[in-house]
């Protein structure tokens, strides 16, 4: 690995080997359990580079652990198989770059402020620049942890090309949105889904994040936006901009799209790639 201001990067030749290795497991259906724990380490390294990988390798991790004997098979199942279309196509985009962890105090501090309604629709603040979402009618019955995760992705589809090389600090009323960012996990599937999301933007983009509580008075913001009050707020921040940001259709679709995410899927990851692109 060579360091260049505050990047930490993998060679390039280390980085053709991982496309190479990842295009022969992509026509895999079983392995045996000494063949997966090689696979598994060899994307280990990668994700020390790359942070958010690691929430990619986590069930690859648990099929490993099926088979008792090293030599004994064990069948790819579609979440595995997922998560190795993952690295291949995040592989396939990558400059073989990552953040330092070691930095992730010092890189410059993005503070963005999120909120859901469970009735209108959810929003986001950062700096004087904020956007919002009024929910589906599908999304209307849809709890509010799923709705909470939301407009984090939207921000990050939205402003992460402008965050590179920042670290970016989500804060929320809601602990188990909070929660989740935190811990990189939620049994509920579809804020799941969103963190996985999440986690390609912040690779894709290069940057880091994390979450903090804070009460709701101080969340006053995004939670008017959230509820369409933006007229009200103008007058106690004038200085927000005019416009929302811009969001994409394919973007709404991708976050707000209550199927079960399917990698194996040539539609569901062509959708998923559209949803990446800027509006």
């Amino acid at each position: 690995r060579r360091l260049l201001q505050g990047l930490v990067r993998l060679p390039k030749d280390k980085l053709k080997r991982l496309r190479r290795l990842l295009q022969d497991w992509l026509v895999k259906r079983a392995c045996t359990k000494r063949e997966l724990l090689s696979f598994i380490g060899q994307l280990q390294h990668a994700a020390s580079i790359i942070k958010p990988g690691r929430i990619f390798l986590r069930r690859l991790i648990d099929l490993a652990s099926v088979p008792r004997a090293l030599q004994f098979w064990v069948r790819l199942n579609v979440q595995s198989r997922s998560d190795i279309i993952w690295w291949a196509t995040f592989a396939g985009q990558w400059n073989g770059c990552g953040l330092l962890a070691a930095l992730g105090r010092l890189l410059p501090a993005v503070v963005v402020q999120t909120d859901a309604s469970g009735s209108w629709g959810c929003g986001a603040v950062w700096n004087y620049a904020w956007l919002q979402l009024a929910w589906p009618q599908s999304w209307l019955a849809v709890p509010i942890a799923p709705k909470e995760m939301v407009p984090v992705v939207l921000a990050a589809l939205g402003w992460g090309r402008q965050w590179r090389r920042c670290h970016v600090l989500f804060q929320s009323d809601n602990s188990t949105m909070v929660s989740a960012l935190r811990h990189r996990s939620c049994r509920e599937p579809q804020v799941m889904h969103l963190l996985r999301t999440l986690h390609f933007v912040a690779a894709s983009c290069c940057f880091t994040f994390s979450a903090t509580h804070i009460p709701e008075t101080d969340n006053c913001l995004a939670d008017e936006i959230s509820r369409n009050a933006v007229d009200s707020i103008r007058s106690v921040f004038p200085q927000l901009d005019r416009r929302p940001l811009s969001i994409s259709q394919a973007a709404v679709e991708l976050v707000c799209d209550r199927r079960q995410a399917d990698w194996t899927s040539e539609s569901w990851k062509s959708q998923f790639l559209a949803g990446l692109r800027p509006a």
